[in-house]
């Protein structure tokens, strides 16, 4: 498609804000997440619809944006040993700092809800299956969307490294949602709402430009979506405590294994696009 070409990035707007005034009707309106269900999840069953429809408008198939399903079982295996390796040097530090403050650290594993301001909301047990359920529908819709999509049209003007950027950009601004609801509920000053709103593009961003690359690197989004699937489990599932309180350091634990695996995945996919240039050069 000529407009496709010419324009990737104005088309890819349009999907995003199509996507995102969808999230912020649910997030503002509906609030599914304050009830019993703990989740907004319709949008992202709204969003999986938009990505199929996206698909056929585009003449993109499943196996185009990574969905390919006679390659699924390593490349998940890797993802969740890349989410399990990562987290398990963060949970480790964050461990050892609280240790050296004269605390003692122990885990607990409960199911927690979503909170902005660090506050646990400690959940009924029925809560695993739906944090498990929900999480693989928000990997699956986020990776389709962001990564698989996302990247494929802007690469068709655009080298690997700007469409990654591109999508990167889109889904820390996906994030900042939140962050709105809580200004506009008066939970938080308009100066802190911007604070937290950058501190979310930031973060999203960096782990969508590792999510990228592994799929760049992989051809399938698999790896990236089973440790997108991981990170968001362990995070509302295991938990620090101490005598002073629970996850006091979750950020420097997020930071440590985000970094750790940015680093090195992007190592691995400069030797890789090195190894590539060298043997097209013989």
């Amino acid at each position: 498609m000529k407009t496709t070409k010419q324009q990737p990035v104005a088309l890819i707007a349009v999907l995003f804000l199509l996507c995102f005034v969808i999230r912020l009707i649910e997030v503002l309106g509906l609030r599914l997440d304050e009830t019993f269900i703990n989740e907004n999840f319709i949008h992202k069953l709204l969003g999986i619809a938009i990505l199929a429809a996206a698909l056929r408008w585009f003449s993109l198939s499943q196996k185009d944006i990574g969905f390919d399903f006679s390659r699924f079982f390593l490349p998940t295996l890797l993802g969740l040993a890349l989410g399990a390796g990562r987290f398990a040097v963060g949970y480790g530090a964050e461990c050892l700092i609280l240790a050296a403050q004269g605390k003692s650290p122990s885990f607990e594993f409960y199911a927690s809800g979503f909170s902005l301001t660090g506050e646990q909301l400690r959940l009924p047990a029925y809560a695993f299956l739906l944090i498990i359920g929900f999480n693989i529908l928000n990997a699956i819709m986020e990776e389709g969307i962001f990564r698989g999509l996302f990247i494929r049209l802007a690469q068709r003007k655009h080298r690997f490294a700007a469409a990654n950027l591109i999508a990167a950009l889109f889904f820390g601004l996906w994030h900042i949602a939140m962050p709105i609801r809580s200004y506009l509920d008066g939970a938080m000053p308009l100066g802190v709402m911007l604070l937290y709103a950058l501190g979310y593009i930031l973060l999203s961003g960096s782990i969508s430009l590792l999510w990228g690359m592994l799929f760049e690197m992989s051809g399938v989004l698999w790896i990236g979506l089973a440790d997108h699937f991981f990170n968001n489990t362990i995070l509302n599932t295991l938990h620090v405590t101490t005598a002073s309180g629970t996850d006091e350091l979750q950020i420097v634990r997020t930071l440590i294994a985000q970094l750790l695996a940015l680093a090195l995945v992007t190592v691995l996919y400069l030797r890789k696009k090195k190894t590539k240039r060298t043997a097209e050069a013989v």
